[in-house]
Order: structure tokens, then C-alpha cells, then sequence
């Protein structure tokens, strides 16, 4: 009975631990840009504290502007999760995977594409990956943003 109750002891205290740990990555904050592929991005993250997080996407392609509204705060289950919003559609819930200091895993395996979004600090860069099982094959996307004065563009080519 002792070992029992120090089991569940232990389980409860590294359940605490990891919702202690869970806080907005605040090294997200800030104004980024990637001028790749005949595309502008850029995304804003605003701090708003140790659990929320305000995001904004702007993509400027070929096929014309799309916008994302994303938030990262309290999940359904408590948790951290992203909340994605493209182009306007009511707002998809990603749960916290994983996070260490410099990256930041979140997943809705139920999601039609993508599954997983994953930002990473490399440096000065921000790194967004999005993956997942598409037509039943597995696909990737990622973008490398570099920091800049809010509002910057892409030079002209």
C-alpha cells in the first residue's frame, strides 16, 4: 500500500511539474518575415503573458492574399494549445505535443491536414513546419522567417 500511495504521488507531482512548464513560447514574439519561394509571409506574435499568445499570418502568393488568426493559450483540456483560424473559418484546436526551450510541437491527430505545427528558434530565425497525412501520403511544409521592423516587405524582384 505505501509503494501504491508513493506511486500516485509521484505520477500527480510530474503532472504538476509538466503543467507548470507549460507556458507561451514568448520567444515567439515579434515581427517575422520569409521572402522564399515567390512568396511574402509574415507573421506577428504578440505576448500577452505567461499563457496566451496573439498571432497573425499574412500570405501574399500567386494565387492571391490569405490570412490566419491563431491564438496559444488554455486548450479544451486545460493545456496549452494553437488555436488556427485561415482565411476566417471557425478556429482549429492543436494540443500541446511537446516543448523545450527553443521549440514548440502542437497536434490534432483528428485534423484533415495538417496534424502537427511545430515552431523552432534557430538563432535569429523563427521556424514554422506544418506535417501530416494528405490523400493518405505523408507531406511537409515549412517556412524560415527572419526577424524585421514591423510591417517590413519583401524587396521588389
Amino acid at each position: 500500500m505505501r509503494s501504491r500511495i508513493l506511486f500516485i504521488a509521484t505520477v500527480a507531482m510530474f503532472v504538476v511539474k509538466t503543467a507548470q512548464a507549460q507556458t507561451a513560447p514568448e520567444w515567439m514574439a515579434g515581427y517575422w518575415l520569409s521572402c522564399a519561394n515567390s512568396e511574402q509571409v509574415s507573421e506577428t506574435w504578440t505576448s500577452g503573458g505567461k499563457d496566451l499568445l496573439l498571432g497573425s499570418n499574412v500570405t501574399r502568393a500567386k494565387d492571391g492574399t490569405h490570412f490566419e488568426m491563431m491564438r496559444i493559450g488554455k486548450g479544451s483540456g486545460g493545456g496549452l494549445s494553437l488555436f488556427s483560424s485561415p482565411d476566417g473559418v471557425p478556429p482549429t484546436e492543436f494540443a500541446l505535443k511537446s516543448q523545450d526551450a527553443n521549440r514548440v510541437v502542437f497536434e490534432n491527430p483528428t485534423h484533415d491536414f495538417p496534424q502537427r505545427v511545430i515552431y523552432a528558434r534557430d538563432g535569429k530565425n523563427l521556424i514554422a513546419r506544418i506535417e501530416g497525412k494528405m490523400n493518405g501520403r505523408d507531406q511537409a511544409m515549412d517556412w524560415r522567417y527572419a526577424a524585421a521592423a514591423l510591417n517590413a516587405q519583401c524587396a521588389a524582384k
